[in-house]
């Protein structure tokens, strides 16, 4: 699917791929978990303290997670690249409010537990 999918802002990406989705937030989510549980290892090039911003994060198993970090606070998750180089750009702007949430909304609006906010991502 990423293949098909290269880089793309989620409101860009063809309806057709749409039932997809929700196989992919899980995937994302299930990345979330296990770093959260410290079973995949994360990698930053620098000190969140000290930069704000797009700020990747390399992990174990080759894909990169990149966090907005706004006035140096976790602010949401922005996007994931594959060890390959393709990249789903999680940002949907203008959010809006509705029942049916999109699968990467869930996706892009975790918080990690507090514990794992500064001990694994170093906020």
């Amino acid at each position: 699917m990423l293949g098909c999918l290269q880089y793309n802002q989620t409101d860009e990406i063809s309806p057709a791929l749409e039932p997809l989705f929700p196989l992919l937030a899980t995937h994302f989510l299930r990345f979330l978990e296990a770093i959260a549980t410290r079973q995949l290892e994360v990698r930053a090039a620098w000190d969140p303290k000290s930069n704000v911003g797009y700020l990747p994060y390399r992990l174990g198993n080759g894909w990169e997670l990149t966090v907005y970090n706004r006035v140096y606070q976790w602010h949401y998750v922005s996007s994931f690249t594959s060890p390959r180089g393709d990249e789903i750009d999680l940002d949907l702007y203008p959010r809006q409010p509705r029942a049916d949430r999109h699968p990467f909304e869930v996706v892009s609006e975790y918080e990690p537990p507090i514990d794992v906010l500064t001990g694994v991502y170093g906020f």
